[in-house]
């Protein structure tokens, strides 16, 4: 870290190789005034007149425990607070930045960049039940006009040997250009509340270096973790295995509710990579029979084999499958 609380060098020991190419965790205020529906809108203008927050009013170490280590950094931005505990782990290849804002800044957008030392023509993000790639470059007018992409868990930046990803918990905007990787984390307006998002804002995003690309990192499965972390109850506690299972790391089981009108179980998953294959569902209750529907848990007549207690179907590239499971 330099003096402004800014990443000056990261290093990849499992990888022998830089992350970053220039600086990490620059915090970059916009100017964005985003018309009538600024509330909504982010327009390219927030790139004309851009502040670094610089101005460090605390950098220490708050925690040094073998199983992690933390350190607090409070900037300060004009009537602006943001306090960061930036943490680092023994086991787990990510870095956490779990930030508290007091943010007093009318009509701006607060911004996190990193520098990464990837090259890649598209960025990965992340959607509801998969992910869409969006270009790196800024040649074409179609490619201007991608100069924020929504996304969910994570984006990602990835060559095929080795990518960056920034995962978040709570905040789904970003942008990727060249090889600077930026999320968006506050954007206040005037319309149609003149104090539109004025104050205190909790949340954690996360930088996460890894070898291989989008696939080969896991990187899904990462973002899952911090957005569902494990909890922790005191005492001794036996818990049933799991009722269900999916060896293939393209499928995420998303949804496991009971059945509106009926006495059944609804799982509903998805095909994550784009690829379409045969997958098996292992099933540890017992089972009367099992059907595919539809969003209104209406039965629909595709196929799906039930052999035993384990299910298997086929699913095409990106596919949500909904699955009616009569116990």
């Amino acid at each position: 870290f330099d003096e402004n609380g800014e990443i000056r060098e990261l290093y990849d020991k499992s990888a022998d190789r830089q992350v970053l190419r220039g600086r990490g965790n620059v915090l970059s205020a916009h100017v964005d005034r985003g018309g009538y529906f600024e509330s909504w809108n982010i327009t390219p203008d927030a790139e004309r007149k851009v502040f670094i927050l610089k101005e460090v009013d605390e950098m220490s170490l708050v925690e040094d425990g073998p199983v992690r280590k933390t350190l607090r950094i409070r900037k300060r931005f004009r009537h602006s607070v943001i306090d960061q505990h930036i943490s680092i782990y023994e086991k787990l290849p990510r870095i956490d930045f779990r930030t508290k804002a007091d943010f007093r800044e009318q009509q701006m957008l607060l911004k996190a960049g990193f520098q990464v030392d990837v090259d890649a023509p598209a960025a990965t993000y992340d959607i509801s039940m998969g992910n869409i790639k969006r270009p790196t470059t800024r040649n074409t007018s179609f490619e201007k006009a991608m100069f924020e992409v929504c996304m969910h868990k994570f984006m990602d930046l990835s060559s095929d040997d080795y990518g960056v990803a920034i995962l978040n918990d709570c905040k789904y905007g970003g942008d990727v250009c060249g090889n600077r990787m930026r999320i968006s984390l506050i954007k206040t307006s005037t319309f149609p509340d003149e104090n539109q998002d004025i104050g205190l804002h909790e949340f954690c995003y996360s930088l996460y270096p890894h070898k291989g690309d989008v696939r080969q990192g896991r990187v899904r499965e990462m973002a899952y973790q911090l957005n569902q972390p494990l909890c922790p109850l005191a005492g001794a506690l036996e818990l049933p295995p799991a009722p269900i299972s999916c060896e293939d790391s393209g499928i995420v089981l998303e949804t496991l509710k009971m059945a509106e009108q009926e006495d059944a179980v609804i799982l509903r998953l998805y095909e994550h990579y784009g690829q379409e294959r045969e997958i098996h569902i292992g099933w540890r209750l017992p089972v009367s029979a099992v059907s595919r529907c539809d969003v209104l848990e209406q039965e629909t007549k595709a196929l799906v084999r039930l052999e035993g207690q384990d299910i298997s179907l086929r699913i095409k590239p990106c596919e949500i499958v909904t699955l009616k499971i009569m116990l």
